[in-house]
């Protein structure tokens, strides 16, 4: 039994003493027959019999026993000063959150910008860049955001599924999310791109590495292809140890198969 709450109940015997005793007699009573058995109680509550007194009463103690002991702890309906949490709380405070989702051949601008003025002048840089209608403005105004121009700005697909199982080759789906990029680079000859290449977890970690740095190598090439210099792409792979979904089910690890990119300078501010 828990230390604590033996001390209590010892605590509590010997503060009620013999009523203790007294307190089963009162529910014990020893019937004979059913013509001498005592008439039921006026409030039609029927005696207990001694052991089942004694269960009781020994749970009664247990409980006020617990409450004693752990009642500071869990016992507190006081209200706190500290607000209920929210969604929104779980974005990164003090770090720049802004974000580029690609779904087809349309930016979606996404995260949160301190104000309304940052918020309007990143819009229409990205529609002077791909045109307005391939501008989608969900930027959410809050003062703990922090707009920070040095920092680059993830670039990722809406679908980030990118490669099939063990290749480095390039989904058809997904080139328009790459081809995007490179548009977006040549409006934009200051920008530089981060290109990061992941993988599942089958197959051995060094083998995962290897691959995870030619997926990279695959979205650079193509990206070169557009007239963008090799100078400004960085290229490099994590291999499995970023997942960022499940690898014990099939979508998670079609899902960890991806390239992402952060771009510096992509709108030129």
């Amino acid at each position: 039994m828990n230390p604590e709450i033996a001390n209590a109940l010892r605590d509590i015997n010997e503060r009620i003493g013999d009523d203790f005793e007294s307190a089963i007699a009162d529910f014990e009573y020893t019937p004979t027959d059913r013509a001498t058995e005592p008439d039921p109680p006026a409030n039609g509550l029927r005696a207990l019999p001694a052991a089942t007194a004694r269960r009781a009463i020994a749970v009664v103690l247990l409980v006020v026993a617990g409450i004693v002991v752990a009642g500071p702890t869990i016992l507190d309906w006081s209200e706190s000063d500290e607000p209920t949490p929210t969604l929104a709380l779980a974005e990164p405070m003090g770090e720049p959150t802004q974000r580029v989702l690609v779904n087809g051949d349309t930016m979606y601008l996404e995260g949160m910008v301190p104000d309304q003025e940052i918020s309007a002048a990143l819009e229409s840089t990205a529609v002077a860049v791909v045109g307005r209608e391939r501008v989608v403005n969900n930027f959410r105004i809050s003062n703990r955001a922090v707009y920070d121009p040095s920092q680059p700005i993830q670039f990722s697909a809406a679908e980030p599924v990118l490669f099939t199982t063990g290749t480095a080759r390039l989904s058809e789906k997904y080139r328009s999310l790459v081809d995007l990029a490179a548009e977006l680079m040549a409006a934009e000859p200051t920008s530089t791109l981060s290109i990061t290449g992941h993988t599942d977890d089958i197959g051995p970690a060094e083998a995962n590495l290897r691959l995870s740095i030619s997926r990279a190598e695959a979205v650079s090439s193509r990206i070169e292809q557009h007239g963008i210099d090799r100078s400004r792409l960085t290229v490099n792979g994590r291999g499995e140890t970023e997942p960022i979904d499940t690898n014990d089910t099939a979508e998670g690890r079609s899902v960890n198969r991806r390239v992402e990119f952060s771009i510096l300078g992509l709108f030129g501010r």
